[in-house]
């Protein structure tokens, strides 16, 4: 039976075997209070670490760090598979776990090294779609680099803080699915997949931003509308419309120009998201009254990446 298990501490040993097994296969010696210092200090040395067992012998290993938080940049490091079990794809499962994990975390960027003689390592990565570049590190013993830029969904957003959210809150629990997974927002640039950097994608918001002030908004009313992606209840922005316009189409000059729709651009709240237009009209007799007004000054803009799950990760922020 073989088993993918999170790293803890009572782990250790059976990593420092394997690894030693490994690394001493190779031609290399272990050394624990050298370049294999991290082996000693996992939990500390790396985002998250992987250890592969097969009835209950732990035969392989990954990891991912962070090293450009600023860039959204990950790392993989220590594949390894003892040797007894290579060519049974279990360096394949460990490596499409690592990345999978990249991606639902939000990096734009994973990053590895390697050396002439780890030809599987470089297989898997040329397999993934990694691209050779120069070197990214201070690793004496790497001699070959490599990188993958990951295609993201994002969305730039308001997530504006009103006194009496509670409101919108109870209603998105009752009507919008994604009421756990996204708080209330007003989207400004709607969701686009690319391989952007994050630092591209703060040049443009500071490039297109620069000059922006806090402004204050103000919601009140509903109003309903269907279309292709949907039946959807709107809480109405009946302040700061021209300056949200106003951002929506900075937004999308420039570096997001591809990505602008033909439609009409209406700022607005989304609020309920129905599944056929009888649950539609129901939600929209219940709310049509509403007179709960919702006022707050915008201080920021922020880029959320859409996870795998629909959920909401906030790569970067802009404050104006």
């Amino acid at each position: 039976m073989t088993e993918l298990k999170v790293y803890d501490q009572t782990m250790q040993t059976a990593v420092e075997k394997c690894f030693t097994t490994c690394v001493e296969t190779l031609g290399w010696e272990y050394e624990p209070n050298g370049r294999h210092s991290d082996i000693l200090n996992i939990e500390n040395a790396y985002e998250c670490f992987w250890c592969l067992f097969e009835d209950g012998e732990l035969i392989g290993m990954i990891a991912v760090r962070c090293i450009d938080k600023e860039n959204n940049v990950a790392e993989m490091k220590r594949l390894y598979i003892l040797p007894q079990h290579q060519g049974k794809g279990y360096g394949d499962l460990l490596f499409k776990h690592a990345l999978d994990y990249t991606r639902m975390q939000g990096y734009s960027i994973v990053r590895a090294d390697t050396r002439y003689d780890r030809h599987s390592s470089r297989h898997l990565m040329e397999k993934h779609g990694f691209k050779p570049i120069e070197s990214y590190n201070e690793n004496e013993f790497a001699e070959l680099y490599f990188e993958l830029k990951l295609p993201l969904t994002r969305c730039i957003m308001i997530f504006p803080e009103f006194s009496n959210m509670h409101i919108i809150e109870g209603i998105r629990k009752k009507y919008d699915p994604l009421a756990e997974l996204v708080k209330p927002h007003i989207t400004l640039v709607f969701p686009f997949t690319s391989e952007l950097t994050t630092q591209q994608i703060n040049e443009h918001l500071h490039s297109t931003l620069c000059e922006t002030q806090p402004f204050e908004i103000e919601l009140k009313g509903t109003s309903k509308e269907s279309g292709r992606f949907g039946h959807f209840i709107f809480l109405n922005v009946t302040g700061g419309v021209d300056e949200i316009s106003k951002l929506n189409k900075c937004l999308y000059d420039g570096l997001l120009q591809e990505y602008r729709g033909k439609k009409v651009y209406v700022p607005h709240m989304t609020i309920g998201r129905l599944s056929n237009v009888a649950e539609q009209m129901e939600a929209y007799e219940e709310l049509k009254n509403m007179n709960a007004t919702f006022q707050t000054t915008v201080k920021k803009i922020s880029v959320e990446i859409i996870g795998e799950q629909q959920e909401s990760i906030i790569e970067t922020e802009y404050k104006l």
